[in-house]
């Protein structure tokens, strides 16, 4: 559709964040561990990260459907760094199952 475009889908982001509304709701892994979130919009006036590494071990990435009959989990092995988890692409060797 031409009105498709990413200023539309932007916009919508930013509206549902800054309400805390979404389609479905964010989650850590695994949906029993959902998380909460907020639209961060200065900052600057956000606390500093956590100034530390952990080794958070193996965190479910996704269910492979290539066998709709069969699906199977795949992992990657999640560290925190200053408060993030890097998630590494699909095709990424760090990803097995």
């Amino acid at each position: 559709m031409p009105d498709n475009n990413a200023a539309k889908f932007m916009s919508m982001f930013e509206r549902r964040a800054s309400r805390g509304q979404c389609v479905n709701q964010p989650y850590l892994g695994c949906r029993e561990f959902a998380c909460a979130f907020r639209l961060v919009e200065d900052v600057k006036a956000e606390p500093k990260p956590i100034g530390e590494a952990k080794d958070l071990g193996w965190m479910l990435y996704d269910l492979d459907y290539s066998n709709p009959a069969d699906p199977k989990p795949r992992f990657f092995p999640a560290c925190l760094e200053n408060g993030v988890v890097n998630i590494p692409a699909w095709e990424s060797e760090e990803v097995r199952g």
